[in-house]
């Protein structure tokens, strides 16, 4: 969701979980909303993309396993990879407003 978010959104950082509820990875998932995802998944809401992007290891912090334990989400490193990936791209190539 955070993938989607950021690509949707000229490379921003969601504010909330309600701005992920809205992404098409949360409509596919439906009716698994963001109540679902807040019980296993702890997002960091106050980072922005620019720390992420000067700081890509901040990534394994701003979106962990409520846990805390990785061996949970075994593919967490790829997935935020990812995010990290779609965020640098829509930085560079902003996609313009929607009119």
């Amino acid at each position: 969701m955070v993938e989607d978010y950021a690509k949707t959104h000229n490379g921003n950082w969601p504010m909330s979980w309600d701005d992920l509820d809205g992404t098409e990875t949360a409509m596919r998932l439906a009716p698994l909303d963001s109540s679902y995802w807040r019980k296993y998944t702890t997002v960091d809401f106050t980072v922005r993309s620019e720390q992420l992007i000067s700081d890509p290891e901040l990534i394994y912090l701003a979106v962990m396993p409520i846990s805390g334990k990785y061996f949970v989400y075994p593919h967490a490193r790829r997935d935020l990879d990812k995010v990290l990936q779609a965020i640098r791209e829509a930085k560079r190539s902003p996609t313009p407003p929607a009119r």
